[in-house]
């Protein structure tokens, strides 16, 4: 029994293709084995979320040029700025928020 899995780009979109794999490229998939690098290499910091920001292009350019005079990297400029202020919020504060008495418009 032949079994079709579809299979559709990174970051496609509905207009891009998707392409039919069939059981010999699964199997073949699945006997691939990860290779883990023998060098050693950074130390995982675990399990991560990734959030995409856009920025306004003049700030976007300072980000850049500001972790480029720095020597590094948006993620690692980025990452406990926004620790530490995900840190500060206490959420019960937002939790227990109630709406507004705001009269409806008839």
């Amino acid at each position: 029994m032949a079994v079709e899995a579809l299979i559709v780009a990174p970051h496609a979109t509905r207009r891009e293709t998707q392409w039919r794999v069939s059981n010999a490229d699964i199997a073949m998939l699945g006997n691939m084995a990860i290779k883990k690098r023998s060098s050693g290499g950074r130390p995982s910091k675990g399990l991560r979320h990734s959030f995409d920001v856009k920025l306004d292009i003049p700030r976007a350019e300072k980000l850049v040029e500001l972790i480029e005079l720095l020597g590094t990297n948006g993620v690692d400029y980025l990452s406990p700025i926004i620790a530490e202020h995900l840190d500060a919020i206490d959420l019960d504060d937002f939790r227990n928020q109630e709406a507004l008495p705001i009269a409806k418009a008839s």
